[in-house]
């Protein structure tokens, strides 16, 4: 049974696979947590009380704009001190590779990536801040 929980990101531990998002993308959520925009939960498993980490296997099976399985709303809500909406679909182990606190993210010049991430969220999705 899949539960929504709001992590506190100062209070527990998420992990996940990608190492570097785009300044751009992440400010662009920040923008819309102030703005009091509803982002679409993660989906997340439990390791322990303090460790949760993004699940790459549920979000392949969704429908939605952000193929990244949640990393920049993860970090976009933790610069911005906000409980992140997620889906708890249950409890695990730690995966491998997916052992990148959120927290030590590395916020890249959106330029540096060879394509703009932010343009390609901002053609998918119009009401992309």
């Amino acid at each position: 049974m899949v539960e929504i929980i709001f992590l506190d990101l100062d209070a527990v531990k998420l992990f996940g696979w990608e190492g570097q998002k785009s300044d751009l993308v992440i400010d662009s959520i920040i923008r819309g947590i102030n703005a009091g925009d509803n982002f679409p939960a993660v989906y997340i498993e439990k390791i322990d009380d303090e460790n949760y980490q993004l699940t790459p296997d549920y979000y392949k099976e969704r429908s939605c704009l952000d193929p990244d399985g949640g990393h920049n709303r993860a970090v976009g809500h933790y610069i911005a001190g906000r409980p992140l909406k997620c889906f708890l679909v249950g409890n695990s182990e730690r995966r491998e590779g997916v052992n990148i606190n959120i927290i030590d993210t590395i916020i890249t010049d959106d330029r540096e990536f060879g394509f703009s991430f932010y343009d390609h969220f901002k053609r998918k999705d119009p009401n992309y801040r």
